[in-house]
């Protein structure tokens, strides 16, 4: 339907030269904590801006699998629900 990326993808130059420090203010922003969320986000929003819109859903959906079923999120179930 023409849907676009407000900034383009990272295949626009101007959006290419921001894209390796991503990594670097997250991990700052987070403080070096173990958080597998920020990055799957991450990951997952730069993975899918490169692909057909079908693509991006699946690469989104196995970040998030990843996520509901890692050790951190069974962590904290038991510490807040049981």
């Amino acid at each position: 339907k023409g849907y676009r990326i407000p900034g383009g993808t990272p295949s626009n130059p101007k959006f290419a030269a921001n894209l390796p420090a991503f990594p670097a203010n997250l991990k700052k922003q987070i403080a070096g904590a173990p958080m597998p969320a920020p990055r799957n986000i991450l990951a997952a929003a730069v993975e899918g801006s490169q692909v057909d819109f079908e693509t991006a859903l699946t690469i989104e959906a196995r970040y998030f699998t990843e996520l509901v079923t890692g050790q951190v999120s069974k962590n904290m179930i038991q510490a807040f629900f049981f």
